[in-house]
């Protein structure tokens, strides 16, 4: 797939194919669902891991025991926040290339609100130095509500690659300012009331050449 801006369509530095997938038939709902190749598991570094459940309250992002430009982020929703309030939005999901204290980050995830609910992957804060087309919100569907919620995330340099759900995939590009911004970490937001929710995650470093 190609991703960059109008101008860029011959720097090769802003083209890139995606990660090899599969796609597979859940025969029970007649959808097809996509996940990463199982092969891509050997470019695991097993003694540079983390697996882990870790307790995310609403505002605050968790910074993970790893850090790194080139890894495999795995996480799941144990379940949504109980709220009182019958009008709410809130988000979860995983903040990469982020500086030490994730002033500047790039976030991956789902939201929630009155009227639509989707996937998502915001670059407004990932650089200063960044130009428009590359500082702007992805959007894409939630096929289904009662889904579980997971992510599935690859990170390499500059690349991110997302499935969410098994359904929803997404591939940007993400330059951050500093070669440091590379701590990451999960994240709720609750828009009307303080909530925690737990997030299991698994992060493996990869060894890409």
């Amino acid at each position: 797939m190609q991703n960059g801006g109008p101008d860029d369509v011959g720097d090769e530095k802003e083209n890139a194919f995606a990660l090899p997938r599969e796609i597979v038939s859940d025969g029970s709902q007649g959808k097809m669902k996509q996940r990463f190749v199982t092969e891509l598991s050997a470019l695991r570094v097993e003694r540079n891991s983390v697996v882990d459940t870790f307790e995310v309250n609403s505002g605050a992002i968790v910074p993970l025991p790893i850090r790194g430009a080139q890894l495999e982020i795995r996480a799941k929703l144990h379940a949504p926040p109980v709220t009182q309030s019958p009008s709410w939005s809130w988000s979860w999901g995983l903040a990469v290339f982020g500086s030490d204290r994730f002033e500047r980050r790039t976030t991956v995830g789902y939201f929630h609100g009155d009227v639509a609910s989707g996937v998502f992957v915001n670059r407004t804060i990932t650089a200063e130095s960044n130009e428009a087309w590359e500082a702007d919100v992805r959007i894409g569907p939630i096929p289904s509500n009662d889904l579980e919620e997971s992510l599935v995330v690859f990170i390499d340099g500059s690349m991110i690659e997302a499935i969410a759900a098994e359904e929803t995939a997404v591939s940007v590009w993400a330059h951050p300012d500093e070669e440091n911004d590379n701590f990451v970490g999960v994240f709720v937001i609750n828009g009307s009331e303080d909530v925690s929710v737990q997030i299991d995650v698994e992060v493996y470093e990869l060894a890409i050449k």
